[in-house]
């Protein structure tokens, strides 16, 4: 009896971290109280590493946080030092807490967000004004640092900025697909970490965050998306072979496939009736053209980058947080995204390639498929270069818990053949 009292807790325990994961990704609740989450995050988050929940931290990394922290104090970015040991610690902890029901917890959590947003999405299409009744939230706009306020605070957000856009809980819609991409891998490539979660569950998964992904209105969230798809098609072989149930993956691969023919019919089909209305232009299409154009978001980003770019050649070794921003802001004060150049530039190449290291060592292991190992690198990359934060806990989960997977799938398919 005692046990299962104790794996209850654990579990709400889980879930409640994993709340705070999700909105730490920049939510509207979030925005609106920054530094008090923040310091209430890393707080609980310390917490429960003293308590005897957590297991004790390896001595690696000890070394890491302790890397990490002198050099970014030594350097005086005391704000940049607190945004990432938030960032670092959340996701350890959120793990760490119940490794083998993590991924199964994560895909439950970005589900229960997808059907909520989902419907949120389509009573803003149809019926507006019935979301009017929202409370207001008004939070720091990021771009422009002018008031702009959003409606919902904890279960969805309404921005109002862009009804036709599905954002669920965050402040924009190229937070959410982040999860949803991240969900629809962990449902592709890791089934077997899933065990609790039947065929058909899984089956109108992924048809829904198929669908999700599609009501971003996100380029990023497309590419990724097609990214994850292509490389399952390419490289389901491997994946079959990777695990012991591979009826059911054949399964998968059938659904996804028909999935993804039919959307990409009713997308074409859309162009070519509405053209410059439809989702292709307006979120694709249009999106990637308008890096050419001034004042578009695209243009902003890779201005961002460009300015960055030239920054780094300067100061290799990082010319400071603060003057990076101080030159972006003379030179282009629209400029955003793009916050791995912007961090190159501000602590250096090799810093950041350092802090980013132990998220991805393990995918430099031989037992990690190839081209799998390119795509949680191309997820990542194609982020990081659209949005404003180097660490995305949603985007560096995933090298961590692949890898890990890899390694417990070869050694029960070693077991099988013995």
């Amino acid at each position: 009896m005692r046990i299962k009292i104790r794996l209850s807790f654990n579990c709400i325990l889980q879930y409640v971290l994993m709340y705070l994961f999700f909105i730490s990704h920049d939510a509207a609740i979030y925005r609106e109280n920054t530094m008090i989450f923040r310091i209430g995050i890393i707080s609980f988050c310390i917490s429960m590493i003293m308590s005897e929940r957590l297991r004790r931290l390896s001595r690696d990394y000890v070394l890491f946080i302790a890397m990490v922290s002198f050099y970014l104090l030594l350097r005086g970015e005391q704000k940049l030092w607190l945004n990432y040991f938030e960032y670092i610690l959340l996701i350890y902890t959120t793990y760490t807490i119940n490794e083998k029901m993590f991924c199964e917890r994560f895909v439950r959590m970005t589900m229960f967000f997808t059907y909520i947003s989902l419907v949120f999405y389509v009573v803003g299409l149809i019926a507006p004004n019935l979301l009017s009744h929202i409370p207001e939230n008004k939070v720091a706009w990021s771009r422009w640092g002018q008031e702009y306020y959003m409606q919902g605070r904890f279960l969805y957000t309404v921005r109002r900025l862009e009804l036709e856009r599905n954002n669920s809980i965050f402040t924009e819609p190229g937070l959410f697909q982040m999860f949803l991409n991240s969900a629809l891998f962990i449902i592709l490539f890791m089934r077997e970490s899933l065990a609790n979660i039947n065929d058909k569950k899984i089956n109108r998964y992924i048809f829904m965050l198929m669908i999700a992904i599609i009501t971003t209105g996100s380029t990023t969230g497309y590419l990724a998306c097609g990214m994850i798809i292509c490389t399952f098609v390419i490289n389901h072989k491997a994946v079959i072979k990777q695990e012991t149930n591979r009826i059911r993956i054949k399964k998968i691969f059938n659904l996804v496939t028909g999935i993804s023919i039919t959307l990409l019919f009713i997308l074409f089909a859309d162009y070519g009736i509405n053209q410059e209305n439809s989702l292709l232009n307006k979120f694709f299409i249009t999106k990637i053209l308008e890096v050419f154009s001034d004042g578009t978001s695209g243009h902003a980003r890779a201005s961002k980058m460009a300015i960055c770019m030239t920054i780094l050649k300067e100061y290799p070794l990082g010319a400071g947080e603060s003057y990076v921003s101080a030159i972006l802001k003379m030179l282009d004060d629209g400029a955003n995204g793009g916050m791995l150049i912007h961090s190159f530039a501000s602590i250096g190449l090799v810093p950041v390639l350092l802090i980013l290291y132990p998220y991805f060592k393990n995918m430099l292991k031989s037992y990690v498929p190839y081209l799998n190992k390119l795509l949680i690198l191309a997820i990542y990359l194609n982020t990081v270069l659209a949005q404003s934060r180097l660490l995305y806990p949603a985007l560096l989960i995933l090298p961590l818990i692949y890898g890990k997977y890899c390694l417990n799938i070869g050694r029960k398919m070693e077991l099988k053949n013995e």
